[in-house]
């Protein structure tokens, strides 16, 4: 008797205009029916190192279901997303395109992908704060 367990499969995430090859990247991912905003707890986290290439790509095994991803690369080395007082990045980070997105948005809900039983792609532009690779 087949199992109802949903077999996971590969997502390919694209991180654009990448200006810090060898970089460590901070991605996490949230399974959008169990998140209601960048608040929660994401339910996948993994810490990656860019490659040289300016659209540099990873893949990574997920359950079909709806998912939103964040990122940010570590420039200063700490492990943590340096923030202003404002709250806002200061160092690059990427936010998922959403289905049928062509920029990206800080919103929760409109970085929300789908990834069904066959392979997906995901976008995620990265974005340089002013001064963020300053150091």
């Amino acid at each position: 008797m087949a199992g109802s367990t949903a077999l996971a499969a590969p997502v390919e995430f694209t991180f654009e205009d990448n200006r810090v090859p060898g970089g460590q990247v901070y991605l996490a991912i949230y399974k959008a029916d169990q998140a209601k905003g960048w608040d929660d707890a994401p339910t996948h986290q993994e810490k990656l190192t860019l490659g040289d290439s300016e659209n540099w790509k990873t893949t990574l095994e997920l359950a079909p279901g709806r998912y939103a991803a964040r990122a940010f690369i570590d420039v200063d080395g700490n492990g943590e997303l340096k923030t202003a007082r404002s709250g806002r990045p200061q160092e690059p980070f990427a936010i998922s395109l959403g289905d049928g997105r062509k920029k990206a948005s800080i919103r929760f809900q409109q970085a929300v992908f789908e990834v069904s039983d066959s392979a997906a792609s995901v976008t995620m532009p990265l974005l340089y704060p002013k001064g963020s690779l300053d150091h």
